[in-house]
């Protein structure tokens, strides 16, 4: 059927992708990983700071943890200023949200607490960081739960904790009391800032203040509270292998500053698929177009329905380099004719639209690539979604034929 002649099409295009790709040795890793993230990145309108945002792209990928992910990546916008002042935090993450009045600017030797408060019951102030002690403040017999305030925060300064992130508001009492050892306090952090820092810091999520003791600390080099131009934001820096970091992104216009973040995050998502398993495969349409010509090759040797499936499916494939061509203002066809006619030579023939030439993407000039790993993940879900379509009319045009079942004498 052309559902199974689709399936076979898929394998051997698998096949031709496994043997244009190339392993790449640990000395080659930054500079494969700089080629993946100029190939991804390439915009019109960051054209100019391009370097930079690559740049960038590789030094978050030798900053995170092996086994942190893309979504613990923090993009920080930020309207106004130039595209030149974008910038990684260095090992650390940056947390949108202010200090506490009377917090000391910066803390070095940071020992972090990271707060997150339970559920309360219906009538307490939800995310209060000393939960129904800070409550019974305001209600009769308050001067006993301000002592126990004290105690505890007496225990944290005790236990040389110099850096509190509370998920909700800090209560007045507290805040006076800790700000006022020198305790760099940051309220209303929510969950996401919360274990933004956890991540970065290595701190656990503190549910209890009851429960904490040796153990419930992260660490960080210094602990800055940065204000200015309105805007008030607290920095970690110096997280030893962090799972978290934060990049900020600035621009003048809010058109170029979306331009920013997805030229990044582009790079970043495509570092990320190919970091554990880096195996290279020319881009710009030199690996479509080799396995355009594979198939057509074996197409030869088809019946009439296979064959018809495999000539389509090259068709499919050369029709990219060929929108590539054509939307950079260059003789698409000819082009793609070209490379064609060089499948077979040594090295990836593809299509370089900056010089409109074409050439080997792998070894002559600047490397054109993209990961072995992407290229068959694309392929495979766009030959699944095909399939499925297929296997749907088959079963619409064609449907099984209901057998024959005589009568009972």
């Amino acid at each position: 059927t052309v559902s199974e002649a689709m399936i076979r099409a898929r394998r051997e295009a698998m096949a031709t992708v496994d043997s244009l790709s190339v392993e790449v040795s640990p000395d080659e890793r930054e500079e494969v990983m700089t080629a993946i993230a100029e190939t991804t990145s390439s915009s019109k309108i960051t054209g100019g700071h391009q370097q930079r945002f690559v740049k960038m792209a590789v030094e978050v990928m030798g900053t995170v943890h092996p086994e942190a992910e893309l979504r613990h990546v923090h993009l920080v916008k930020r309207l106004g200023g130039s595209m030149q002042e974008s910038r990684l935090v260095c090992s650390g993450v940056l947390l949108e949200q202010a200090a506490v009045d009377g917090s000391p600017t910066m803390v070095g030797d940071a020992i972090v607490l990271v707060f997150q408060s339970g559920e309360l019951s219906p009538g307490r102030r939800t995310g209060k960081i000393w939960s129904s002690v800070s409550v019974a403040c305001s209600s009769a017999g308050g001067e006993a739960a301000r002592k126990r305030v004290q105690q505890r925060c007496d225990r944290l300064i005790g236990l040389n904790v110099n850096v509190v992130i509370s998920h909700g508001p800090i209560g007045s009492q507290a805040a006076h009391a800790l700000t006022a050892a020198g305790v760099l306090c940051v309220e209303n952090a929510g969950f996401d800032g919360c274990a933004t820092a956890s991540r970065a810091t290595g701190a656990p999520l503190v549910r209890e203040l009851s429960l904490v003791g040796e153990g419930c600390f992260g660490r960080a080099a210094t602990v800055e509270h940065l204000h200015g131009g309105g805007e008030r934001m607290v920095e970690l820096r110096g997280c030893s292998q962090p799972r978290s970091c934060s990049v900020v992104l600035r621009a003048p216009t809010s058109d170029l500053l979306h331009e920013c973040d997805r030229s990044l995050h582009d790079a970043l998502s495509v570092l990320f698929v190919a970091r554990h398993d880096l195996k290279i495969i020319g881009s710009a349409g030199s690996t479509e177009i080799a396995i355009a010509g594979a198939l057509r090759e074996s197409s030869r040797l088809l019946r009439s329905v296979e064959q018809q499936v495999f000539r389509i499916f090259a068709e499919a494939l050369e029709g990219i380099p060929m929108v590539v061509a054509r939307n950079a203002g260059l003789d698409a066809a000819s082009l793609v004719a070209a490379a064609a006619a060089r499948v077979g030579e040594d090295g990836a023939i593809g299509i370089d639209v900056i010089r409109g030439e074409v050439r080997d993407v792998l070894s002559g000039g600047v490397p054109i690539v993209a990961p072995a790993r992407l290229v068959r993940s694309v392929i495979g879900l766009a030959c699944d979604v095909a399939t499925q379509i297929l296997r749907i009319d088959e079963n619409v045009m064609m449907p099984p034929k209901k057998q024959f079942v005589p009568p009972e004498s």
